[in-house]
């Protein structure tokens, strides 16, 4: 029973993982290919488009989109959350969205620095970190139920 337990875990957390991976490589593709252009090439443009997509958010913004996959999933699931599971499952995940448009909206009126989208900001590690987690979180809890 317990060799069992042990291939059920790795599975569970295999899928996860996979999960993940497979949606910020497709999330990520285009600053993947504008990277690999730059470092096949000397043009100047790839260098530009690199620099424009990671200053733009790409990141945050594709850290947001797969979490709200996983929201909107949970939302059409049709099972009612109540308590720490509804904060977890979808005010959590809407509030650091909030949080991270009005920081961008401050961005776009000039009362934030444009850095606040750089790789060197707390808001960049916060955002990315908490979609990892929730994402991870989320997606284990999902493929633990399912076996």
């Amino acid at each position: 029973m317990r060799r069992h337990r042990v291939k059920f875990s790795r599975t569970v957390l295999g899928k996860t993982i996979l999960w993940n991976i497979g949606n910020w490589v497709f999330g990520l593709a285009p600053l993947g290919l504008m990277i690999l252009i730059k470092a096949l090439s000397s043009s100047p443009a790839a260098s530009s488009e690199v620099y424009h997509l990671m200053h733009d958010g790409l990141p945050l913004f594709v850290a947001c989109a797969i979490m709200g996959s996983i929201v909107v999933d949970f939302s059409l699931s049709g099972e009612k959350f109540d308590g720490i599971s509804n904060i977890f499952s979808v005010i959590m995940p809407c509030a650091v969205f909030g949080l991270l448009l009005l920081v961008y909206l401050l961005i776009i009126i000039k009362v934030l620095p444009e850095d606040y989208f750089s790789s060197h900001s707390w808001i960049y590690w916060l955002e990315i970190s908490f979609s990892l987690l929730y994402c991870s979180l989320a997606k284990f809890a999902y493929y633990r139920e399912k076996a």
